[in-house]
């Protein structure tokens, strides 16, 4: 009787045993915005039940906001065919093609995954009331959300951010914040731009810049206020190194601390923060009708040339375009030195001419070629890179769609070559 129970519990020791799968690691990189990610992850009975970001060059304001997104998102789907993070799209490709090549290293069946999500259409809205909307989870957007909170603390402010992270590009290119009279340059010894002389030289030096006195006037009055305010919510800005330049440390942009501190404000102070989520329509109030936003910019080049280009013959540098027929092409005055996206430009992305959607053919650093067969223009004729001609649009959205940049990276690199008008 014993013997009988004894050889029962050694074989169901022996079928538990065999039931349990062992976690195990795998390692594995892919390319990322700034070069190769490694990823390691661990995989139990043909689930995967951890993801870990290891070495990798990724720009920390986004990589450490876009990861636990794009984690939570495979470990949740079970597979790397998720996804991507909006505002990281790079990033989260080099970490989807690892998982994929982790998944295959355990014998799983290793999905495809694309840098691009697919456009999804919304199946489903809910009606939802609010006092206070902010459309942009920027600094502006969370300076906004946050000023709104802190004198209207009973209030419901909600924040709208079409990324996947609240990232305006604030974060990359205020790297160095201008203020007076702060702590910063009263440690320093910058008594010059401390109390009305620095009031004085701050209106002076701004005033050449081609400002109004009236916005100058403003801006000078509110710098007084601005360090105070963010230093209240564990903004420092520390380091002065001269004049009204300011950084977090001597080592430490000012962007990427200003955007840290304004989420966790937001947060503390109990913003209702969506990201993901687009403003589309500002529906007034008293029956008035529901009005569409628009973007506002607009950027238009000329033609320098006209010319026809025969059959079988090529085009640029790579020499890749070759058409099957005689075109009619126009040189343009700007190129990818002026900001326009290579992979845009040459991926034969739309432009509008006189009101009608043609496309690019090739991208120089000065200059862009484009398609005009069938459009009547001539040497001077304006044409539209973004914003509206007749009853076509291209958005910068539109735009970001096509090449995975943000909204405020395409803009950003628009350089200073490029003539700013303002009406």
């Amino acid at each position: 009787m014993n013997k009988i129970k004894l050889i029962s519990l050694l074989a169901a020791a022996a079928v538990m045993t065999g039931s349990v799968a062992m976690a195990e690691t795998y390692s594995a990189t892919g390319n990322g915005y700034h070069g190769e990610m490694t990823v390691n992850v661990t995989i139990e009975d043909g689930k995967i039940t951890d993801v870990e970001l290891g070495d990798n060059h990724e720009t920390n304001v986004v990589i450490d906001r876009a990861f636990p997104v794009i984690r939570e998102r495979i470990l949740e789907a079970n597979t790397a065919d998720v996804d991507s993070v909006t505002a990281a799209t790079f990033s989260s490709y080099a970490i989807k093609t690892a998982v994929a090549d982790a998944m295959q290293q355990a014998g799983l069946e290793a999905p495809k995954v694309a840098m691009q999500n697919a456009e999804k259409t919304a199946t489903e809205r809910t009606a939802e009331s609010c006092d206070i909307v902010i459309v942009g989870g920027g600094p502006a957007g969370l300076a906004a959300a946050v000023s709104a909170k802190q004198t209207n603390a009973d209030k419901n402010v909600i924040l709208v951010e079409k990324l996947d992270i609240l990232s305006g590009n604030g974060k990359f290119d205020m790297n160095f914040f201008d203020m007076i009279n702060t702590e910063a340059q009263k440690a320093a010894g910058n008594d010059e731009w401390v109390g009305e002389a620095g009031l004085a030289k701050f209106l002076e030096e701004k005033s050449s810049n081609g400002e109004s006195a009236e916005r100058i006037q403003v801006w000078a009055n509110e710098e007084y206020n601005l360090d105070a305010w963010l230093r209240a919510m564990g903004v420092e800005l520390n380091y002065n190194y001269g004049g009204n330049n300011h950084m977090a440390e001597d080592n430490q942009y000012s962007g990427e601390v200003i955007q840290a501190g304004l989420e966790k404000a937001a947060a503390e102070l109990g913003v209702d923060v969506r990201t993901g989520t687009k403003g589309v329509d500002l529906v007034m109030e008293d029956g008035v009708e529901p009005v569409d936003i628009q973007e506002i910019i607009t950027l238009r080049a000329y033609i320098t040339n006209l010319h026809t280009m025969p059959a079988g013959e090529s085009i640029g540098y790579p020499q890749k375009f070759r058409s099957g027929t005689d075109l009619q092409l126009a040189t343009l005055s700007v190129g990818f030195a002026d900001g326009i996206p290579v992979d845009y430009a040459r991926g034969q992305g739309p432009i509008l001419v006189h009101g009608r959607r043609t496309r690019f053919l090739e991208l120089c650093m000065d200059q862009s070629i484009i398609d005009v067969t069938g459009i009547p223009c001539k040497v001077g004729d304006e044409v539209t890179l973004i914003g509206q001609d007749g009853d076509e649009r291209i958005s910068v959205y539109s735009i970001e769609k096509r090449t995975g940049r943000t909204f405020d990276a395409l803009l950003t690199f628009i350089s200073d070559r490029i003539a700013r008008i303002c009406r």
